[in-house]
């Protein structure tokens, strides 16, 4: 989460950085009264000497992070950082592909250079520390934050974080892995409004999250155990919901955990990753926070010994061991006047393309090519309102000077061989802009237009409601006069429709709304805002067919409980069926040789989406469009998975994720076969909003007293499904190529570490193209008191291919990837019997299997 005081903190970094500098130019690099600036020692070795050296009253400042009295030591002034997993989100940066898009490459390569180039914004920022990379695996379809995530396999999640650590770590860069304690969603992370005293910040206890141990080790740590063993990661940041019954940055079994595995330091998140700061110290958390915010941890804790010495000591000891092994210390960032580079943008839109995922090719829609499509249709949301990165505080900022559009693009990309046309058919995921009022809608109760509205100064409508009066539409932005937060409220009209046809309605809310007609929810949203400081907002919406003269009755419910960043509030919008874009978007389409349909979901922190329809119209104008034209290509511009009701009149689909500021140019690099897609889908995507370990509804986000109930184990995501036996619309590692390949010769040769599996990939197709196998380990055979996955990903590999040419691809499993979690014993158990190895180029489409036996060391 980006701190609201970042930008300051940027302005004393810049400034602080020359003294910092000049401290360092005093005494030599081996002085033998500072023993710490010897670089040819171990980090461990120094951040010993260094700590030695310092007084209580100076360990006391690092633990609170104040550095600036410590520059004497050559330390930094500040610990300078900065979001995000998708770029950095400062103006002037690159605002690269989303996180998810680069992990559907499931390309080691691409990932160091995602690294590489973040690293060099952060550095030349003049920060020396990314909040980066985010690895929460994708356990809710609607979690607002996939865009920035890694997909929903550990495996995959770890691979791909740790490549980019490792590149990041070579450009003297702290990598902070986050968010460590399983976020699975935005609603109710920070809790919700409270007025009790007792409350810190005004806010309830986070969401409780009951999560079995075998998948707490299994699922939701071992990405970031993974990505920080070894020389990885040296900081990790700590969630704000709760784990089994403590706050995730409270819960000392947690950090222990991860804190085993490495010598770096634990972080909370901000201002409420800790909402007590002597329990999360005693819990492990090492330090305040980064930037100079001490959040809420005082001197007075450590004098007084309620935080005990050996504690503050082996903080610090981390704190320093991160500052000098990810080479911060000894090279502390130079500001520069550019941070984004033509190189960065160029890398930016490669990544883009290899990030995105062919769903459907039928009738070789696709590659479009200039003698045979002279003419294109380029509907839906193609300009500044496509979605390029996600919202909140990892939003990187764009400007329409800086970003290329899919329509340029492939404007760009078609020259004088084709003629453009492009026509709007749909807003997509932005709010209307015309309330809900007129002389149509009438009051429940009284005289005159518009609603029956009701507060009340509770969370929930009880008793006499505390206003009761007649609006004339419902925009309520803050807090009404009179009330206080938490409230709740209630709107009621009859409306007599004007015209026939089909309506969209738009709210921009923060809390929990419902809105229906005639009793049929239109609306069902748990948002705990609308906007996060950068990026889009995120409408709730929904539509209804109506009929001109007769009534129905319209009714909204209202409560602020669940908003968050002091954002009470919502209105009602909407657009009438006079106002649909989609007949003009139809006619262009009957012309075109070819229609590339642009639809898009807004997402981001923040706020969990509504539900897996594509929102407002989006899914009518698809349908009109494929009737009218056959040769439609649909291109989702989605952070995570939609339904398709149109699916089978289509010929194409594309799944672009968010591609970040050079979106057109990627785009039309997939579009017209400059790339030979080779990504494959991080995540499942449902078939329905019932399938899956968690149902694709609001209702899901709250659980049950203040808990979510991990039920399904280790069984997430494709796991599930193949416990299960439901067939999804896309399978985890699915995604299509513009040629075919062949797998044969499946070997495992076991070694001391385990064993190497090997296949041989041939293209069999007539084009160029780069196949992605993936190798899935098997269930033992034996009997364990433990869950086990029917297929696990332990391995993939990429090789480039021209037509009829053939390669081997090898990966290493190594003995550990067949322990399980032995919950009796509280340890790591090997269950090697009867495994297997598969390969398939998804996890629904095995092309062979081996059995699986690793050496002995």
């Amino acid at each position: 989460m980006r701190k609201p005081w970042k930008r300051g903190a940027g302005k004393i970094a810049a400034g602080a950085l020359v003294t910092g500098l000049l401290c360092g130019s005093i005494a030599p690099a081996h002085a033998a009264d500072q023993p710490w600036r010897d670089a040819t020692k171990s980090p461990a070795e120094r951040a010993t000497a260094l700590l030695n050296a310092l007084t209580f009253e100076e360990k006391v400042q690092v633990a609170l992070d104040n550095f600036e009295p410590l520059v004497k030591y050559g330390l930094p002034p500040i610990l300078a950082s900065h979001d995000g997993p998708s770029g950095v989100s400062v103006e002037g940066a690159t605002a690269f592909p989303s996180a998810q898009s680069m992990a559907a490459s499931f390309d080691r390569r691409l990932a160091t250079q995602y690294g590489t180039a973040v690293a060099q914004e952060i550095r030349d920022s003049g920060r020396s520390i990314w909040l980066g990379p985010a690895m929460d695996v994708t356990r809710q379809p609607l979690s607002g934050r996939q865009a920035e995530n890694l997909g929903e396999d550990p495996f995959l999640i770890g691979e791909m974080a740790r490549a980019e650590v490792a590149a990041a770590k070579s450009q003297n860069i702290m990598t902070t892995v986050k968010h460590y304690g399983a976020v699975t969603q935005e609603y109710a992370r920070m809790g919700f409004e409270s007025d009790d005293p007792d409350d810190y910040g005004g806010r309830t206890p986070a969401i409780n999250e009951n999560i079995p141990q075998q998948a707490l080790h299994e699922i939701y740590e071992a990405a970031t155990v993974a990505t920080i063993k070894g020389n990885g990661a040296d900081s990790v940041m700590c969630a704000y919901n709760q784990v089994n019954g403590l706050p995730a940055c409270h819960n000392k079994d947690l950090l222990d955990d991860v804190k085993s595995k490495f010598q770096g330091l634990v972080i909370p998140d901000y201002l409420f990753g800790q909402r007590d700061a002597v329990a999360a110290a005693l819990a492990g958390a090492d330090i305040a926070g980064f930037d100079g915010g001490n959040q809420q941890r005082t001197a007075e804790m450590y004098t007084s010994g309620r935080i005990p010495l050996n504690v503050l000591n082996e903080s610090d000891h981390r704190i320093f061991f991160a500052l000098f092994n990810s080479g911060v210390f000894d090279h502390p960032p130079v500001k520069k006047d550019e941070i984004s580079t033509a190189a960065h943008r160029r890398f930016a839109a490669q990544a883009a393309a290899e990030g995105m995922v062919l769903l459907k090719n039928d009738a070789d829609a696709l590659p479009l090519h200039t003698a045979r499509d002279k003419s294109l249709a380029v509907i839906g949301p193609s300009g500044m309102d496509a979605m390029y990165v996600e919202g909140g505080g990892p939003s990187v900022p764009i400007s329409a000077d800086s970003t290329v559009t899919p329509l340029d693009g492939i404007k760009d990309r078609a020259g004088t061989s084709a003629t453009i046309v492009s026509s709007q058919g749909s807003a997509g995921d932005t709010p209307a802009t015309d309330l809900v009022s007129g002389s149509a809608l009438k009051p429940t109760r009284g005289e005159g237009t518009g609603w029956s509205a009701q507060y009340w100064d509770t969370a929930t409508p009880s008793g006499e409601p505390a206003i009761s009066r007649n609006e004339a539409s419902i925009d309520v932005p803050k807090v009404p006069t009179g009330l206080k937060a938490p409230y709740s409220a209630k709107w009621t009209s009859t409306f007599t429709p004007t015209e026939t046809g089909l309506y969209r309605f738009t709210s921009l809310v923060s809390g929990d709304m419902k809105f229906s007609v005639n009793g049929e929810t239109v609306i069902n949203a748990k948002k705990p805002t609308s906007h996060l400081w950068a990026g889009p907002q995120y409408p709730a919406q929904g539509t209804i067919s109506l009929k001109a003269g007769k009534p129905v009755q319209l009714s909204v419910s209202y409560s602020s409980l669940s908003q968050a960043f002091g954002t009470d509030g919502l209105n009602l919008a909407w657009q009438k069926p006079s106002q649909s874009r989609i007949p003009a978007a139809v006619a262009a389409a009957k012309k075109a040789k070819a229609a590339i349909v642009m639809a898009n979901y807004a997402s981001g922190e923040g706020s969990d989406r509504d539900g897996l329809e594509l929102p407002g119209d989006q899914n009518q104008l698809i349908e009109a469009v494929a009737k009218a034209n056959p040769r439609t290509i649909v291109v989702l511009n989605t952070a995570g998975p939609v339904l398709m009701p149109w699916l089978d009149k289509v010929e194409g689909v594309v799944q672009a994720w968010y591609p970040g500021q050079t979106f057109g140019t990627a785009l039309a690099k997939v579009l017209y076969g400059d790339v030979s897609p080779s990504a494959k889908l991080p995540v499942t995507f449902p078939a329905s909003e019932t399938q899956g370990p968690v149902p694709a509804t609001p209702d899901a986000f709250t659980g049950k007293n203040g808990s979510l109930n991990f039920d399904e184990g280790i069984h997430v995501g494709y796991r599930w499904y193949d416990k299960t036996g439901q067939t999804p619309l896309f399978p985890f590692g699915y995604g299509l190529s513009y040629t075919s390949f062949r797998y044969t010769g499946l070997t495992v040769k076991p070694d001391s570490a385990g064993a190497t599996v090997s296949v041989r990939v041939r293209n069999t197709g007539a084009r160029a193209g780069t196949a992605t196998p993936q190798f899935y380990i098997g269930a033992p055979t034996g009997r364990y008191d433990a869950q086990f996955a029917k297929h696990a990903l332990g391995g993939f590999g990429k090789i480039s291919l021209q037509p009829g040419q053939s390669g081997v691809v090898k990966v290493h499993i190594d003995r550990d990837q067949l322990n399980y979690w032995d919950t009796s014993s509280k340890s790591w158990k090997s269950a090697p019997d009867g495994r297997t190895v598969s390969v398939g180029d998804s996890v629904r489409n095995i092309k062979a299997t081996a059995p699986l036996v690793c050496g002995h060391g």
